[in-house]
């Protein structure tokens, strides 16, 4: 059943995933919206409501600061878990927004590039 309450944007920025303020592994996001993620990885101790900081890791343009927010596992998969956002703070809000602002236009401007044919 879907419960996303907001369009998502197809990502590939490198995470780390931290569980009770120790770093536990590394991952990249699949998707990104303003209230969650997928992060594939192959770390799968997670449980169901579990919750974990995920650190977004700077790649140039693509991520600007290092954000790190407070998540909540949502579900989990073979190839890696759903996170919901539980940080209200006006800082983690922010950094996801710019965060889904900056794929957004990615996506917008790799769709409207004329495509060359040999």
């Amino acid at each position: 059943m879907e419960h996303r309450h907001n369009s998502r944007a197809r990502t590939d920025l490198k995470v780390i995933i931290y569980n009770k303020g120790l770093p536990v592994a590394v991952g990249k996001t699949k998707n990104i919206s303003r209230e969650g993620l997928f992060v594939r990885t192959v770390y799968g101790e997670v449980t169901l409501h579990q919750p974990l900081e995920i650190q977004f890791v700077p790649t140039g343009q693509r991520c600007p600061s290092r954000i790190r927010v407070k998540t909540c596992v949502a579900h989990k998969t073979s190839i890696g878990f759903g996170l919901a956002l539980v940080d209200n703070s006006d800082v983690a809000r922010e950094g996801m927004k710019q965060l889904l602002d900056i794929e957004t236009d990615r996506i917008e401007f790799k769709r409207s590039r004329p495509r060359i044919s040999a």
